[in-house]
């Protein structure tokens, strides 16, 4: 990740696992390594079935794994509402 990224002020990041250069696994792998950022509150939008992952979302401290097909956007956003409190 650039210098950039690393002054990310922000104190939580929503992504999806597939995205096209690096993986969402590789980047909260680099977040959770760096001692700038690894305080930052995740949240995962995927298609990805939960199960197969479960031990991995919970090593990597991700705080709620959202499946697209399986959720409503206003579930989404009542989450993220509520951890920007």
């Amino acid at each position: 990740l650039g210098p950039s990224f690393c002054k990310l002020k922000s104190k939580s990041l929503i992504f999806d696992i597939n995205m096209p250069r690096l993986s969402g696994w590789e980047l909260l792998e680099i977040i959770r390594a760096d001692e700038r950022l690894k305080k930052i509150k995740v949240v995962v939008i995927s298609n990805e079935n939960y199960k197969k992952y479960e031990e991995k979302i919970k090593h990597l401290g991700v705080m709620r794994y959202f499946v697209k097909a399986e959720c409503l956007m206003e579930e989404v956003i009542d989450f993220i509402r509520e951890i920007l409190k």
